[in-house]
């Protein structure tokens, strides 16, 4: 075991050493000689001073001292190697002893030079960015400035100190373009457009209105979240100027500018010849010398199918009809691809009878344009496609002063519904609807309009019952919604669906009180109960409908009622689809009476249980007599689904957590195996050791954490595999003593301290030692984590009512009301997932029942936490 140990040591891939409180080296892995280029033999001559560079010497030094006063060392600095070359090295170690330590170092002198260059990097741009003659500037997202370079603050006359933490929305001309400004960086947050070039108008300190060009971009935080922006702002004042007074100046350039774009030609359309510029020819893939300059050269990029359209275009343009020639159509590279283009151009010159003599345009590629467009019109047909299948009546109503409400789009459902088609509704506007609402409802309804028109309310519900072209009356359910305002218009849409059935549903329900069997027997409609396709149940309207007695359909199947043919095959179909989705359907079908006749009967069917078995419950519409009838629903039917449906969880929790426990298992047993057999090593390393020598001591230790680990695996195994625990009497004193001990070292770098008050009338309990030691270990580990920056933790020991308690106190956060009530669950944690698994007190709870102890918790926020673990006297 230690053979192995020390050869993972000399082979471990950084440098591993070990030295006295003299800063002598007692012990040197290869790695740690190949880091310093001496060997091994000279490194053990040799002091830790000796490695060290002039530039990092007394800090390292001053460092190295503490080491064996704190008993850690973690610190980064220049070294020397034997070649003299200088390195940078990151040293961690620990003292093991009185006047020994052992730790490991890593060169870090490629990292330490890419953070050097680093900073060389941002000081670099931080220049660039104060000599750049372009105004700079660094806003956060409410548009005050954190930065401005000396450029911009040229630009607008203020110095670095007056424009810190000033408003750049200020510095616009006037009240309307700072309160566009302060729209569009709240837009930027919120939708994160990609980046443009804008212009705005800025008042200099001296009063002058100065032209501004805006390049922009966002800044982020490493999360991804957008903190402010940077720009960079040219004074395009002069430029403007200048342009202005060539474009007044110059006609012919005015036009030939307003025609400009992207790729620029110049037609004369009298020869054919066309100027093109370098930018048209790159549009197409060419280069001005692979291309003809002639009109031909154009017309011959022109697909096929858009070509007509487009001499068309041009010619009700050459004929004065349209002010300027605009066309979109696809045209053809050099690769052969087919590219959508915008064409626009203005005849310039005409002669005097007005025939064009010169024409000035330009293209423009929009094919990603063109391509969206596209898409976005085949989503709105297959949106529409998608409504007009929903078995619902959606609508879209416009409602203005000047105009009478009208439907923009109703789908097709509404001819079920109301008997007439959306063309109806569509020509006839909301007059016709409102001339199928009850006379009874038609106020409500109007006032629901209004409300959602007006924006009282955002959306509305509403119920209300319509009167079919048939002369029948259905209920209907349909909510409202203000879809948006365009001025004084606005854009309802509505969603209204078929309730009749659920009102016939609820008229049921609200009448149960008299028992099912008694109010069924009262209704006017017919219901049906069958269970394994068997009739067990008719009531007298059912009778009467039919015309049998009650012992003709008593036990018969209930597909014998129904007409021969197909009817009676889907109805088999449709009753094991009802029994195996277990929902609430319905259905119409050709039912016989006992007279012959057939008639079309609506059936509404639902699952419910009755007298312990599932039955199928139907309540029948006599379609030819036009009388409305429900579906029958009862309250049973939902919780017992939600019963079933908690039951599953609760099963499915119940197979994750044993699936999780053969797993724990398993594991436990593959770890607790190794470490029995390192134990027994120990304890032969020992036997040969002397009891008082340090080395015995701290194996000794070692030993009893190894052993706490082979009780915990025993313990997670018995998750899994719950075992009988063997107890004895335990001197809870002694037990608790050891525990501390092991703990010595962890509460003295946690900065924790340990306060006792054991009393003295304590004696032995039933119980296991090393279950107490994982216990008692286990409740000291919980109060090092409620004290990260070190704290106190007592520990009182008391006789209460005959039994003794241990109460385990920390001065930490303390742990959340909401907590409490589940700390000893298992799998339940407060902290994250590096520091915990939620077994812990879990552990702690089951190991103390198994000796008849119990644990109780008690904390408050703010002041800390409890745990009183009580003894039966023994």
């Amino acid at each position: 075991m230690l053979k192995d140990f020390s050869e993972m040591l000399e082979h471990a891939p950084i440098g591993i050493f070990g030295v006295t409180s003299e800063g002598r080296h007692v012990y040197v892995n290869d790695e740690a000689a190949k880091m310093s280029g001496y060997s091994k033999q000279e490194l053990l001559q040799m002091n830790v001073a000796d490695l060290m560079h002039k530039d990092s010497f007394e800090h390292m030094m001053n460092n190295f001292e503490i080491l064996f006063e704190s008993g850690e060392l973690d610190v980064q600095g220049w070294c020397v190697r034997k070649n003299g070359e200088k390195v940078y090295w990151k040293i961690k170690a620990n003292r093991v002893a009185e006047s020994r330590a052992v730790g490991y170092c890593i060169d870090m002198s490629a990292e330490r030079e890419s953070s050097m260059a680093l900073q060389d990097s941002i000081e670099k741009y931080r220049g660039l960015v104060e000599s750049n003659p372009y105004g700079f500037e660094v806003i956060d997202i409410h548009g005050n400035i954190l930065y401005a370079n000396p450029a911009y603050q040229k630009m607008v006359g203020y110095n670095e100190k007056e424009l810190t933490g000033r408003s750049t929305i200020d510095l616009l001309e006037s009240d309307a373009a700072r309160d566009e400004l302060r729209k569009y960086l709240s837009m930027l947050v919120k939708e994160q457009p990609k980046p443009t070039t804008y212009e705005q108008k800025a008042l200099t300190k001296d009063g002058r209105v100065i032209e501004q060009q805006v390049d922009w971009s966002y800044i982020r935080n490493s999360e991804g979240l957008i903190t402010g922006f940077q720009s960079i702002i040219t004074d395009v004042t002069e430029s403007r100027r200048v342009n202005r007074r060539l474009l007044s100046n110059e006609e012919r350039l005015r036009n030939t500018l307003d025609a400009i774009h992207e790729g620029v030609y110049d037609w004369n359309v009298a020869t054919g010849e066309v100027l093109f510029s370098n930018t048209w020819a790159e549009l197409f893939g060419y280069s001005l010398d692979e291309i003809e300059g002639h009109v031909d050269t154009w017309s011959d990029l022109l697909h096929p199918e858009d070509k007509d359209a487009v001499l068309q275009r041009l010619e009700r343009h050459f004929n004065q009809e349209t002010s300027e020639f605009v066309s979109e159509h696809r045209m053809r590279n050099k690769h052969g691809r087919w590219m959508w283009i915008l064409d626009r151009g203005k005849v310039v010159e005409r002669d005097k009878s007005g025939k064009p003599l010169r024409v000035i345009g330009a293209d423009l590629e929009i094919t990603d344009r063109k391509i969206a467009e596209i898409r976005y019109m085949d989503a709105n047909v297959q949106l529409k496609e998608l409504l007009d299948c929903a078995p619902a009546v959606i609508w879209r109503l416009k409602m203005c002063p000047e105009n009478p409400p009208r439907f923009t789009h109703i789908s097709p459902e509404v001819e079920v519904i109301t008997g007439y088609s959306p063309r109806y509704f569509e020509d006839q506007g909301l007059e016709s609807w409102i001339n199928c609402i009850s006379k009874s409802d038609v106020n409500s309804y109007l006032q629901a309009i209004e409300d959602v028109r007006t924006g009282r309310k955002f959306s509305s519900k509403v119920e209300f019952k319509i009167t079919h072209a048939d002369g029948t009356s259905r209920w209907v359910r349909e909510n409202l919604r203000l879809n948006r305002m365009d001025g004084n218009c606005s854009f309802i849409n509505g969603v209204l669906i078929d309730i009749t059935s659920e009102v016939a549903a609820r008229e049921l329900q609200a009448s149960a009180e008299n028992g099912f069997r008694s109010l069924i027997e009262q209704l006017p409609r017919p219901v049906v109960v069958f269970s394994e396709m068997k009739i067990t149940y008719v009531n007298e309207a059912t009778l009467k409908l039919l015309g049998y007695q009650r012992d003709e359909i008593l036990g018969h199947d209930p597909i014998e009622f129904l007409a021969e043919g197909n009817q009676r095959e889907f109805a088999l179909k449709y009753a094991k689809h009802l029994l195996k989705r277990k929902n609430r359907v319905g259905c119409t079908y050709d039912s016989l009476s006992k007279s012959g006749e057939i008639m079309a009967i609506e059936i509404s069917a639902s699952i419910i249980e009755l007298n312990g078995k599932e039955s199928v419950v139907c309540v029948l519409r006599d379609l030819s007599e036009a009388r409305m009838m429900g579906k029958f629903v009862l309250q049973q039917s939902k919780a017992m689904n939600t019963i079933l449906s908690q039951r599953y969880d609760q099963v499915n929790h119940t197979e994750k957590l044993a699936h999780l426990g053969r797993i724990v298992a398993g594991y436990s047993h593959q770890i607790g195996n190794p470490l029995q057999s390192m134990l027994g090593s120990m304890d032969l390393l020992r036997n040969r050791l002397n009891s008082d020598d340090f080395a015995s001591r701290e194996l000794k230790k070692l030993r009893a954490n190894f052993q706490r680990v082979v009780n915990l695996c025993s313990q997670l195994k018995s998750l899994y595999q719950p075992q009988v625990q063997q107890s004895y009497k335990v001197d809870l004193v002694s037990s608790l003593n050891q525990t501390l001990d092991l703990f010595e070292y962890l509460l003295h770098k946690s900065k924790v301290s340990v306060e006792l008050d054991l009393g003295q009338d304590l004696q032995r309990v039933l119980a296991d030692d090393s279950l107490l030691s994982t216990v008692f270990g286990s409740l000291l580990m919980n109060a090092i984590d409620a004290l990260p920056n070190g704290g106190v933790v007592s520990i009182e020991a008391r006789v209460v009512e005959g039994d003794y308690e241990l109460i385990f106190s920390d001065t930490g956060d303390g742990i959340r009301p909401e907590f409490l009530a589940r700390i000893f669950d298992p799998f339940f944690t407060t902290k994250d997932r590096d520091h915990g698994t939620g077994l812990g007190l879990y552990l702690v709870r089951e190991s103390l029942e198994t000796v008849g102890a119990t644990v109780s918790v008690q904390s408050e926020l703010g002041k800390g936490s409890s745990f009183r673990i009580r003894f039966p006297y023994s």
